[in-house]
Order: structure tokens, then C-alpha cells, then sequence
């Protein structure tokens, strides 16, 4: 378990460098420094390689001290575990240590097996709370996905992502998408090349524009077209979509949301054959079926409204009979 990590040994006499590092052999990858300064160097250049310190206080140029403290502000590094070795018995410094983030104090001359014991423990408590944390993460990422999925899954409307390479094919489709176009998934894949071929002919060349123009320009597209469905069943449907970053394609993705609106469609067709329904009632005369005076008077002064240059003579008819009476 141990063959890969390693321990970085800093300590200003050669000596004591060859005997920790014999302690240490068959079981880990042994770094040297003679110093703070050569010993940050090599932490910052070989920080995936070493998994703790062993750091003397007492060295020149710059003491253990000094190094805990640039380890402690130093993001990439604060989380290196450090033993500190020393000399001296004086607990001021063993605090002092401990308070710049020392996580063990050994004090020389030392036992070999206590070290190599302190050491392994470390390293294994490290891993058991990198362990720890990645499945942390695990469990919220998953817990995240799991989240999304039911969101997805019981939108309103479908939801599809969409990678656009030679030919448009999905990523992901949501129950809501097969629902709305009548297909099953199984049918879709047979189609994979052609994502949109249930898309009614005489509005697909305007949703390709819209989606291209969303592609080219980055800004979210929104469409009306019609949706050619498996049952036959008259059906219209509102897109809206956004092109965004999606680390698990090479090639550009857009996330498009389908929202069926035939009953919107249909209330607005009704409407619009009531309003045309009581605008010819009120310009033709029911009898006859004529323009009547309403229409006459609209329209006459719309004529004159818009040739005001011109000259109209306005001649009225009627019938003898009507002289009669």
C-alpha cells in the first residue's frame, strides 16, 4: 500500500538524512533537503509525489519554523503532513510547531520503529481522509445527478440535450420528449443521424436557421413548429434552447426544452375565426349579405383619408318604390 507514497526528509546533516532514509527504504519514496528553502523548492515541483515531512527546526538559511510557516499559507501545500524533528526538549518549540501546523513532534535521539510507526500512521490517516472526502464528493455529485434526473424526468415538456457534429443527435432525452412526439426511444435511435425528422417539413428549414443562428451567436433560440406524431394527432410545439459547455463532447451541445402548445394553438385559431366571424357580422348586412352602412362609412373615409389630392363624386341610388312611399 505504502510502495508509492512518499516522505520528504529535511535535515541540515547529511547524517541524519542517510539514517532516516535507510528507515524509510523498501517502504517509501525518500526525498532529501538540506533546508527550508531547497525543501519548499522541491515540495512545489514534486507535490503529487510526497505525502508528509519529516522537518528538523534547527538548519540555516531557513529554519522549520520559517518553513511551516510559508507550508501553512501555502494552498498547495498546507495540506502536507509535517513531523517535526529536533534536538532540544524545550516545549516552547514543540507549541510553537504544533500552532504552525506541525501534525506530530519527535524529539532525537529517536527509535527508528517509533518513527517508521508515527510515519505510517500519518501517511494511512491521510489516506483514509482522502478516502473520506472523495466520497463525500461522490455521494453529493451522485446525490446532484440523481436530483437532475428527477427534475428531468418529470418536467413538463421534454428535455433534450443536443450534440451538433455532422449531424445533430442526442445526448440525453427526456421522457417528456417522447411523450410529446408520440415516438419511443428505440424509434429515435433508428433515427440518430436525424434528430429532427419528426418535425413537420414546412417548418424544419426555420428551426435549423434558429438553432444555427443560437449556434453561431451563443444567444438562447426560442421557435414554433409542428410535430409530425406517430398517432397522427394534430400537434404543435414551442423550443427554447442555449448552447453550452459540455466537457463530455468534442463537438459544440445545445440544451433545447419542448413545450407542447397545440391547445394554445387551437384557442388561438378559435379566436382568431371568432374575431372574423364578428367583424363580418358587423360590416355586412344579414338580409343581403351586403356591405352595409358601418362598412360604407369606414371604408369611404379610408379612400379619402389616404388620396387626399383626389376628387370623389358620391352618387346615391335608390329605389322607385321607395320614392313612392
Amino acid at each position: 500500500m505504502t510502495a508509492e507514497k512518499g516522505v520528504l526528509i529535511v535535515d541540515d546533516l547529511e547524517l541524519n538524512r542517510i539514517l532516516l532514509a535507510e528507515i524509510f527504504k523498501g517502504s517509501y519514496r525518500v526525498f532529501e533537503a538540506g533546508n527550508g528553502v531547497e525543501a519548499l523548492e522541491l515540495l512545489r515541483r514534486e507535490t503529487p509525489r510526497i505525502d508528509m515531512v519529516l522537518l528538523d527546526i534547527v538548519m540555516p538559511v531557513m529554519d522549520g519554523f520559517e518553513t511551516l510557516a510559508v507550508m501553512r499559507e501555502d494552498a498547495g501545500l498546507s495540506g502536507i503532513p509535517v513531523v517535526v524533528i529536533t534536538a532540544g526538549d524545550d516545549p516552547d518549540d514543540e507549541i510553537k510547531a504544533l500552532n504552525l501546523g506541525a501534525t506530530d513532534f519527535i524529539t532525537k535521539p529517536f527509535d527508528p520503529r517509533v518513527v517508521i510507526s508515527r510515519v505510517r500512521n500519518i501517511i494511512e490517516r491521510r489516506e483514509i481522509d482522502e478516502i473520506k472526502l472523495e466520497n463525500k464528493m461522490l455521494r453529493r455529485q451522485t446525490l446532484a445527478q440523481v436530483q437532475l434526473q428527477a427534475i428531468l424526468d418529470n418536467m413538463i415538456g421534454g428535455v433534450a440535450l443536443i450534440e451538433f457534429s455532422e449531424q445533430p443527435h442526442a445526448i440525453y432525452m427526456s421522457p417528456g420528449f417522447y411523450s410529446l412526439t408520440g415516438c419511443s426511444k428505440e424509434v429515435f435511435e433508428a433515427h440518430k443521424d436525424d434528430f429532427f425528422f419528426r418535425v413537420h417539413p414546412d417548418d424544419r428549414p426555420k428551426l435549423e436557421a434558429e438553432i444555427k443562428a443560437g449556434m453561431d451567436g451563443k444567444a438562447p433560440i426560442s421557435c414554433e413548429f409542428r410535430v409530425i406524431r406517430v398517432d397522427d394527432r394534430p400537434c404543435w410545439a414551442h423550443v427554447q434552447g442555449i448552447k453550452i459547455s459540455y466537457p463530455d463532447s468534442p463537438h459544440p451541445v445545445m440544451i433545447m426544452i419542448f413545450t407542447d402548445i397545440t391547445n394554445e394553438k387551437e384557442n388561438e385559431r378559435q379566436l382568431m375565426e371568432a374575431n372574423a366571424e364578428l367583424r363580418y357580422m358587423a360590416y355586412h348586412d344579414s338580409l343581403t349579405t351586403i356591405f352595409n352602412r358601418e362598412a360604407f362609412s369606414e371604408m369611404t373615409s379610408a379612400m379619402l383619408r389616404n388620396n387626399p389630392d383626389k376628387e370623389f363624386v358620391l352618387i346615391c341610388c335608390t329605389s322607385q318604390q321607395n320614392l313612392d312611399s
